[in-house]
């Protein structure tokens, strides 16, 4: 390169990159150097490719010993993250519902009040109470989930939540005993999961069972129902 005098031109970044990596003659040095004292852009290039240079000259990466491979897969074999066991997930059947129970002698009819319903789901049985709360849309969900083949298996502290497609309308926790109590307004379509020991969620689509829009739901549990045109209300009848 034969650099130029210093007339008020500038050097190019090539010829500043000559002058980074020292390929540049003695005589040309001289000049390039006085240059860069009275002209600010060209130290502004002379210094990006200086630092160009500087990364230019790093060692590049180098691939680690075989041994310290296979120290480090043997030890992520051990204590890396485990497969994840996918959660089976059951519905629930219906075995018992107190609104199907035959009324007592001499009863013509009994309004909606509390009722019980049980669920069972293999070895699992899930205990519900409905209780309409005074002066208020919501219901009082009491519970008690059991193990029929295992009466000492410890349920405390399982996830107890209510749903409405995505939605999450209520949660809880079951106790040493395995109960569990939520309070919420019941929606038609609303689903009560259970989260049991080896990664099993039970499901248990629920009615609504104190509110007219009951029926949107009762084919799902096979429910009979009969309107009480006095009170408005779902009742079961019985003649005598």
């Amino acid at each position: 390169m034969k650099p130029r005098g210093n007339e008020g031109r500038h050097f190019t970044l090539g010829e500043w990159a000559d002058f980074a990596r020292k390929v540049v003659p003695k005589d040309g040095i001289r000049v390039m150097e006085a240059h860069l004292e009275n002209c600010k852009k060209c130290r502004q290039a002379a210094h990006m490719m200086m630092r160009i240079s500087e990364v230019a000259k790093r060692p590049g990466p180098t691939e680690p010993p075989d041994t310290a491979v296979r120290s480090v897969r043997g030890m992520f074999a051990i204590h890396g993250p485990k497969k994840s066991t996918p959660v089976r997930s059951l519905v629930a059947e219906l075995l018992f519902d107190s609104f199907r129970s035959p009324l007592q002698a001499g009863v013509r009819s009994s309004e909606a009040g509390a009722r019980q319903l049980l669920f069972g789901s293999g070895d699992y049985r899930v205990d519900l109470r409905f209780e309409p709360q005074e002066d208020s849309d919501k219901v009082s969900l009491m519970g008690q989930v059991l193990n029929v083949t295992d009466t000492a298996q410890a349920l405390d502290s399982t996830p107890v939540v209510l749903l409405h497609g995505r939605k999450l309308f209520a949660e809880s926790r079951t106790n040493q005993l395995g109960e569990f109590h939520l309070e919420c307004v019941l929606e038609p379509r609303i689903e009560l999961r259970i989260k049991l020991p080896g990664n099993v969620e039970v499901s248990i689509p629920l009615i609504q069972p104190f509110r007219e829009d009951a029926d949107l739901n009762l084919e799902v549990l096979g429910l009979s129902k009969v309107r009480d045109s006095r009170q408005g209300r779902k009742s079961t009848r019985k003649k005598v």
